[in-house]
């Protein structure tokens, strides 16, 4: 089994896009323009090379609006991993006795950084809301096969004011991670290693996923580094290294 690819971060920001938005703006991020997704959400995103944090929405307006949203906590939201074959994907939780959802398609209509609007594609595969609710307390994980990258991907909206190009590592802190262990494992296979000391790794092409214990009862906290393309080059905002979110569970 091949190392998971890291696609993106999802933030829930329920209700409150634009004031999330302005304090990444504010950090000197370069945010996709709004994006509706016909399963009634809307997000916008801070595109590096070869991945994304997606903050994400409800849409109220839409016909169906994902009310799911409201009921989860604000922050951290999910993390997702790339995948080539979707159907390849489920039919392999299948085997294994873990409780995927159908593949999903969905789209949305995205502007590119000449200003043009297409629809950018989908197919994901999640897990079962109740039983990730119960064994992911961290949030949710998923699988998305991107059916038109280079329109997610698009190297006109990776140019941040802070200077930051790749993600470099990720770092989250759960509430159990004993009880957690065996189900990334079941999940990931021997790309998940966990010790003794009460820490874990996932480890994912180019960089890990680290994993520890933490004192979050509702929310993970979680840490991102990120490659500048200047030496020396820091976040825009406050003179700190601690860069929050409104939510405070989301470090730089």
């Amino acid at each position: 089994m091949s190392l998971p690819v890291f696609d993106h971060l999802t933030l829930n920001a329920r209700e409150d896009l634009q004031a999330c938005c302005e304090r990444f703006e504010s950090l000197g991020f370069t945010l996709t323009p709004p994006s509706f997704q016909s399963i009634g959400a809307v997000n916008r995103c801070a595109i590096l090379d070869g991945a994304y944090l997606e903050i994400i929405a409800i849409d109220s307006a839409a016909p169906n609006p994902r009310k799911e949203l409201l009921a989860q906590p604000q922050g951290l939201n999910a993390i997702v991993f790339r995948i080539d074959d979707a159907q390849a994907c489920f039919d392999r939780f299948i085997a294994q006795g873990l409780p995927a959802l159908p593949v999903q398609e969905f789209s949305r209509m995205a502007r590119d950084s000449q200003g043009r609007e297409r629809e950018a594609s989908f197919r994901v595969v999640r897990f079962e809301a109740a039983w990730a609710a119960q064994a992911l307390p961290f949030g949710r994980v998923y699988f998305c096969q991107h059916l038109t990258p280079g329109l997610i991907f698009d190297p006109g909206f990776v140019v941040h004011r802070n200077g930051c190009r790749r993600f470099t590592g990720v770092r989250i802190e759960v509430r159990d991670l004993p009880a957690l262990s065996p189900v990334m494992a079941r999940i990931f296979g021997q790309a998940w290693a966990s010790d003794a000391a009460g820490s874990a790794r996932l480890h994912c092409e180019g960089f890990d996923i680290a994993f520890a214990s933490g004192r979050h009862d509702h929310i993970p906290a979680c840490e991102l580094a990120a490659a500048q393309a200047a030496p020396g080059a820091r976040l825009a905002g406050p003179p700190t290294t601690d860069h929050l979110t409104p939510y405070g569970n989301l470090r730089f």
